[in-house]
């Protein structure tokens, strides 16, 4: 019988507090094994609090042979589909 394979989730709920000195807000929550439910969670109110938080979480989601992205190629943002505005975005932009 095959081994059902451990996934990681984590969410990133994000919004805008008008008139504040820092106006972003971010709930994350996230878990090692969504077999249990969601284990931890934190707000920020920094873009770089908010990216933190995303490379310690991939940093613990190891690969069968214990490293990063073993296996795995790079990921690349994909093409738009005709029609779609060619806006960029943060993410797509790196920030």
């Amino acid at each position: 019988m095959e081994e059902t394979p451990v996934v990681a989730l984590i969410t990133i709920r994000a919004w805008c507090e008008e008139g504040s000195e820092y106006p972003l807000r971010a709930q994350i929550r996230l878990t090692p094994d969504v077999s249990s439910g969601f284990q931890a969670g934190l707000t920020v109110a920094h873009t770089e609090s908010v990216v933190n938080a995303v490379r310690a979480f991939l940093g613990e989601v190891l690969c069968s042979d214990g490293r990063p992205d073993a296996g795995h190629a790079g990921v690349t943002p994909r093409s738009r589909p005709r029609g779609q505005s060619g806006a960029t975005s943060d993410i797509e932009k790196g920030r």
